[in-house]
């Protein structure tokens, strides 16, 4: 969290440092020919931009997507052309290697891994932490002092003057007065209980006129706040000397444009009498800073242009287009610029290897597909530092040309992810490791996707996992349909219809009885296949025929706890604390999409065919399929724990669900 954070910040800094760069160069320039109430806003909305820790690569990608319109399938090859497009391009910032190879640090319970890019992180975020209690401590401590040596002014004519120049400044707000001994000089400090802090001096009426004016409007500009904003920002990007420099040209405009406001229709006698203020004030030798805090005076260099800037007559123009220009600029860095952990932006793109000819539809879907097990895989297994993925091969396999009057094409997929901790990978499920650290997630080769063809239109409908079968066989195709009939695109009572050779539509042998015409008193006997850990369990069934319905339960391992729903039991008695369970349920009331939204409202994610949510160390299950305005919803559960034992075994009996006759 922290490192990604950094990451974030650091690409930032970069791009609003150079418009910050760009400003202090042309200072000068543009101090003589613009106010300085431009610059002013200028600085406020790059500090804000530099608290803000959201990077442009949303922008980047929307600009990049725009630019490049559609790109043509097979253009993609092993040396990542595919990644590329003629148009838009962000500028990437690549991190070395080394930051995010992992650091093994033994402790007494368990070995953490940690980059340089993690020290980093924590250095960042203690520095800034340390900053920002420096400075708020300060405040305190000082805030603090003042508040119990300063007494209410004796001069009557402050008071009298402060509150006419607080009535012709707008002020509503109460507006307090201290004198104390331990002022530096004439001060506004206070976020929400503003107070003026005067030195015990005595000042002339104009000295007050001018300190009361140029510290009311500081007061009624809310400065203070704009100075908390300045430090957080340099806490934030405390390692970048150029936000340092920020800072100390931000408060000079600060002061310049206060000034500016104060001379405002003022003639030449007026201007003097206010640089001979100022002059008084050099002279007293005020050089305390205190945090949080608008001072009259800043120092004999910020003075000398103050000086310059109120003694001229020049009339300044209108500095809405150099704000608006520094606006866009900063617009447009954050939009180019990220960061990369050890990869340039491209590579996150994928590779489809040379040699895959297939159709654009067939393609982007495949792609779409591996780049979402990328992210999840990425999060799932975070120790394996996944840093890519490729398409390895990806061929039509099979067609269906009459399944339930449909024209379905079955293509073959096998994909990979690059592991940066390749020694970590555990081989399990299939999973399997080159020397090049390129990961197969499950077992090669078990990835199909099914596209329904409608002349020479494809039509994505679902994918399947399949590694102990092959599309055209039994398996598969059953597999098949339960995950059409579960998505709505079938009906289960076509799927139950046979013709007189005792085939299903598709020719396809039926094993175990037809659940149709069945009805609650009857039982018919099957033989579910179950493959647990690649290895094939022929198990008894028992066919359940419900109110409108059929499902196969394996034989004694059930007991009916309500209508419609069932507990696993081992001897009469439930296994797993009643952990496993099966339940049916129908619907007239809502549509199949919101169930689903409902589902996805308690937290459940679509998962192939499915809908699944894991929590507590538990796994829930539920497949929705609609017919003839009915909803109907297989929910299972087990405990993860179980998930290559009960889990396959409910997986198996959900797809022999199917609708009954009338």
């Amino acid at each position: 969290m922290i490192t990604d954070l950094f990451v974030t910040v650091l690409t930032i800094s970069m791009t609003t440092g150079v418009p910050v760069i760009l400003l202090m160069i042309s200072g000068s320039f543009l101090n003589k020919r613009y106010a300085a109430k431009w610059k002013y806003w200028i600085w406020l909305f790059l500090a804000l931009r530099l608290v803000i820790p959201v990077n442009g690569q949303m922008a980047g990608e929307l600009l990049a997507k725009a630019s490049e319109g559609k790109r043509q399938a097979g253009e993609a090859s092993a040396d990542m052309e595919a990644g590329e497009s003629p148009g838009f391009r962000r500028i990437v910032v690549e991190l070395p290697p080394q930051m995010t190879t992992p650091i093994s640090i033994e402790t007494e319970k368990n070995a953490a891994d940690i980059t340089i890019l993690d020290i980093l992180a924590a250095i960042w975020f203690t520095g800034g932490l340390i900053f920002v209690l420096v400075h708020l401590l300060s405040y305190w401590h000082y805030r603090k002092g003042l508040m119990k040596t300063g007494r209410p002014p004796e001069d009557e004519r402050l008071m009298y003057q402060l509150k006419r120049l607080q009535k012709e400044a707008g002020i509503k707000r109460k507006v307090s007065a201290i004198e104390c001994g331990e002022a530096p000089g004439p001060m506004t400090t206070g976020f929400f209980t503003p107070l003026l802090i005067f030195p015990q001096e005595k000042y002339s009426d104009e000295e007050l006129y001018f300190i009361l004016k140029h510290e009311l409007f500081h007061l009624k500009r809310r400065d203070v706040w704009f100075k908390l904003l300045l430090v957080t920002a340099n806490a934030v990007h405390w390692f970048n000397p150029v936000i340092w420099l920020m800072q100390r040209e931000a408060a000079l405009d600060m002061e310049l444009s206060c000034d500016e406001w104060v001379v405002r229709g003022k003639g030449k006698d007026a201007r003097k009498a206010y640089t001979e203020v100022l002059i008084s004030a050099l002279h007293k030798k005020y050089s305390r800073k205190i945090p949080f805090s608008t001072q009259f005076y800043e120092g004999k260099q910020i003075m000398k242009k103050r000086f310059k800037n109120i003694l001229s007559r020049k009339k300044k123009k209108n500095g809405a287009l150099i704000l608006a220009g520094i606006l866009v600029l900063t617009a447009i860095l954050g939009a180019l610029a990220g960061c990369s952990v050890g990869e340039d932006g491209e590579r996150k793109e994928g590779i489809v290897m040379e040699g895959i000819e297939v159709p654009a539809v067939v393609l982007d879907k495949a792609k779409e597909l591996v780049a979402a097990w990328y992210d999840n895989a990425r999060e799932e297994f975070a120790d394996y530092h996944y840093e890519n993925w490729r398409i390895q091969s990806l061929a039509q396999r099979y067609t269906y040309e009459h399944f339930n009057g449909m024209t379905l094409q079955v293509y073959q997929m096998n994909y990979q992810f690059l592991s940066g901790t390749p020694e970590k990978v555990v081989s399990a499920g299939g999973m399997t490791v080159d020397e090049e650290g390129w990961v197969v997630p499950d077992y090669p080769d078990s990835r199909f996707l099914i596209f329904r063809q409608e002349g020479e239109s494809l039509t994505f409908l679902t994918e399947l996992f399949e590694n102990d079968c092959l599309p055209g066989d039994e398996l598969f195709t059953g597999d098949l349909q339960g995950a059409l009939e579960a998505l709505g695109v079938i009906s289960a009572v076509e799927n139950g219809e046979e013709d007189e050779n005792g085939q299903d539509m598709n020719g396809q042998s039926l094993s175990g009885e037809s659940a149709s015409g069945s009805n609650a008193s009857e039982e018919s006997r099957g033989t579910l296949t179950v493959y647990r850990e690649g290895e094939a369990d022929e198990i008894p069934a028992v066919l359940y025929a419900g109110e409108g319905y059929s499902i196969y339960l394996t034989e004694g391992d059930w007991r009916q706890e309500a209508a419609d729903e069932w507990v696993a039991v081992y001897d009469g008695a439930p296994v797993l604390d009643g952990q496993v369970r099966l339940r049916i349920r129908s619907y007239e009331d809502r549509t199949r999409d919101e169930a689903a939204d409902e589902l996805e409202n308690d937290g459940y994610s679509p998962e192939d065919y499915e809908f699944v949510r894991r929590e507590g160390g538990m796994v829930y299950r539920v497949r929705l399929l609609e017919d003839s305005g009915r909803v109907w919803e297989i929910f299972y559960c087990h405990t993860e724990e179980a998930e290559e034992g009960w889990g396959q075994v409910l997986k198996v009996m959900a797809d022999t669900f199917a609708l009954s006759l009338d």
